[in-house]
C-alpha cells in the first residue's frame, strides 16, 4: 500500500504504474461512494497486490500490507502511526521526505530508537529544535559553499596568471613574501627607481614651461617696456601692426609657482 498527501499525486502515480503493467488500484475521495467501498472490500479479501491511496483508508479498515510506502511524508505522528500500523510487527515502512521534514524524521527515529511511546511525539517534536551545534555546522556549509562557488567562478587558472606575470612583469605572485610588506608588492629599488623617474619628468617639465617664458618675466614679472619699439614693418611679408609680448598672465603664473616652487 503506497500512501499520498493529495489526490492528484496519488492519481498521477497510479496511472505511471498502470501505464507500464503493474496491477495497482486506487481509493481516495473524489472516486465514487460505491467505487470506494468496492476497492476497500477488495483490499481487505486480499484481491488488490498494490494500492495508491490517501489517509482515506488509514482509518477504519485494520487490514494486514507486507509492505507500507510513505510516498509523502505525513506532517503529524499520528498520521505516521496509524499508516505504518497496517504493517504490523512483520511488515517494512518504506518513508520518503525531503529537507523541510528532516524534524519530524529525526524525531520519530529518536523515539524509536530510545522506545518512546510514539502517540506522544508531537508533544515534544514542536518543541524540538536543532542545537547551537548544529545549527553552526549547516552555516558553515552554507558559506563553504558559496565560497567554493564564487571562487570557481572568478579564479583565474594557474597557468595563465604566471605567463601573464612573466610577460608583464607587473605584478607579484603572492608566494614573494619579500615583496609583499612593502610599497603594496612593488620591491624598494624598483619603487626608488619609479620615485627618480617622477621626479626626473617633474624637472623637465618646468623647465620647458620656463624655456617659454622671455627673459626677464620668469622670476619678475612683465617687462616694463617693449625692446623692438611702438611698431614695425615686415617687408617681406607686407605686415604692418606691434609686436605684443608673449608671455604668460599672471594666473598661470601663479599655479606654475604653487606646483613646481617658484
Amino acid at each position: 500500500i503506497i500512501f499520498f498527501s493529495d489526490i492528484a499525486t496519488c492519481t498521477s502515480v497510479f496511472y505511471k504504474l498502470e501505464s507500464r503493467g503493474y496491477p495497482v488500484s486506487q481509493c481516495h475521495a473524489s472516486l465514487p461512494l460505491r467505487e470506494r467501498a468496492s476497492v476497500s472490500q477488495q483490499w481487505a479479501e486480499k484481491n488488490i497486490p498494490l494500492l495508491c491511496t490517501t489517509d482515506l483508508l488509514s482509518i477504519g479498515i485494520d487490514c494486514q500490507a507486507d509492505v507500507v510506502v510513505n510516498y509523502s511524508m505525513p506532517s503529524d505522528a499520528e498520521k505516521y502511526l496509524r499508516r505504518s500500523r497496517r504493517a504490523y510487527s512483520q511488515g517494512l515502512v518504506l518513508s520518503f521526505y525531503t529537507k523541510s521534514q528532516c524534524i519530524i524524521v529525526k524525531a520519530i527515529r529518536k523515539g524509536i530508537l530510545m522506545n518512546r511511546p510514539l502517540h506522544n511525539i508531537t508533544n515534544w517534536w514542536a518543541s524540538y529544535k536543532p542545537t547551537y551545534k548544529e545549527w553552526v555546522q549547516r552555516k558553515r556549509n552554507s558559506v563553504s559553499k558559496k565560497l567554493v562557488r564564487l571562487v570557481l567562478r572568478r579564479t583565474i587558472p594557474q597557468h595563465l596568471e604566471r605567463a601573464f606575470i612573466a610577460k608583464s612583469g607587473s605584478l607579484k605572485l603572492p608566494w614573494h613574501p619579500q615583496t609583499i610588506q612593502s610599497h603594496g608588492g612593488i620591491p624598494e629599488r624598483r619603487h626608488a627607481k619609479n620615485t627618480r623617474i617622477k621626479e626626473k619628468l617633474a624637472h623637465d617639465t618646468r623647465k620647458q614651461i620656463l624655456s617659454r617664458r622671455k627673459k626677464g618675466s620668469a622670476r619678475f614679472g612683465r617687462a616694463a617696456t617693449h625692446r623692438f619699439g611702438k611698431s614695425f614693418k615686415r617687408v617681406e611679408t607686407g605686415y604692418e601692426g606691434t609686436d605684443r609680448t608673449r608671455m604668460m598672465n599672471s594666473e598661470n603664473r601663479i599655479a606654475i609657482g604653487e606646483r613646481y616652487g617658484n
